[in-house]
């Protein structure tokens, strides 16, 4: 197995078993492919016809709200999925862009490969339930930090939840993923040191 195939088959492995046919044949459904820092994966108008897996590197997915400022969704590192999933499901465009924070290594899983994949392989029905449960409740969860916390109490909710991202990620992206100004964001840290 190459280091890639190995990391993959980690990963599932933390969700679901399969066998090792079943795993080659998964495998063989994906795409390797590489972005450099600063390149699109997906801009808005683009249907997301695909779901991507991290290998190595980090991708930030924002929008832009009416008035023109930057608003960080989600930031997604090592061993994680990302894309549009509105737009990956019903095929429409999408209103978000997903860009390369730094190099990165990706797997592509097209939805029609993606579909197959689903339709002969059932423990990956499993996966992608689990998946998608994780993520609506991490995003149920933030969306209630958001509403309930002031700035100070989203932050340290964001360390506490994201400890590996503080040194990673350009306090820009997480200031506007917290939606407060990079001013604000500085005092805060400023005042817990």
């Amino acid at each position: 197995m190459t280091p890639i195939q190995i990391q993959f088959k980690t990963y599932l492995s933390e969700y679901v078993k399969l066998t090792d046919e079943e795993f080659n044949e998964f495998f063989a459904c994906v795409q390797f492919v590489t972005l450099n820092k600063g390149e699109l994966l997906l801009s808005p108008q683009m249907i997301c016809r695909s779901q991507y897996f991290i290998l190595k590197g980090m991708l930030v997915s924002y929008e832009f709200d009416d008035k023109g400022f930057e608003r960080v969704i989600q930031i997604s590192t090592e061993n994680s999925w990302t894309g549009d999933l509105e737009s990956f499901t019903y095929l429409t465009p999408t209103s978000r862009f997903i860009k390369a924070s730094e190099n990165c290594e990706l797997l592509v899983l097209s939805k029609t490969k993606w579909l197959k994949a689903l339709e002969e392989i059932p423990a990956l029905e499993k996966l992608f339930r689990i998946l998608y449960q994780q993520a609506y409740l991490n995003q149920t969860k933030r969306v209630s930090i958001m509403l309930k916390s002031d700035a100070k109490n989203r932050f340290e909710s964001f360390c506490e939840a994201f400890p590996h991202l503080l040194n990673r990620v350009d306090w820009k992206i997480i200031a506007s993923y917290l939606d407060m100004t990079p001013e604000t964001l500085s005092r805060i840290k400023n005042m817990q040191t």
